[in-house]
């Protein structure tokens, strides 16, 4: 093959490449998590029940963090990732939540999470410990 034709064929496969991508960006623009309270009820539907993961949800230390999955299960026996749909609240403001559903320690103690998607709401025990460990005193080297 001369230079001339790998070079046409270099740049139709990366026409069509690209072009593909410029049709894959919109698609997945398309995916995010609507904001108006209608299209999201929409999505949500009405699951029978939600199933949290991790069950036991436990922070241990400044660093540690947790990604909570939170799923709904319908009637017809489906399951639905509705993580990015749900409210995740701490009412003892033990933990920070941030928009992807993972939990950093705020303080130590033990409460629960209210998590609510649609009509339904669960409230898992959280736990941090050792969030903020007691500094030793020079005596306690000596």
């Amino acid at each position: 093959m001369n230079a001339h034709r790998l070079s046409l064929a270099f740049h139709t496969l990366a026409a069509g490449l690209l072009g593909g991508l410029t049709l894959l960006v919109p698609a997945l623009a398309s995916a995010a998590v609507p904001d108006d309270p209608a299209q999201r009820a929409a999505v949500i539907g009405q699951p029978k029940t939600l199933l949290v993961q991790p069950q036991a949800i436990a922070l241990t230390g400044p660093r540690s963090r947790v990604q909570l999955v939170i799923t709904g299960q319908y009637e017809d026996g489906s399951s639905r990732d509705l993580t990015p749909f749900c409210t995740i609240s701490s009412p003892e403001d033990l933990v920070v939540i941030s928009e992807h559903a993972f939990l950093q320690p705020k303080k130590n103690g033990a409460g629960t999470l209210v998590i609510q998607a649609g009509t339904q709401t669960i409230r898992p025990a959280v736990t941090v410990m050792t969030w903020r460990s007691p500094s030793r005193s020079a005596s306690a080297w000596m």
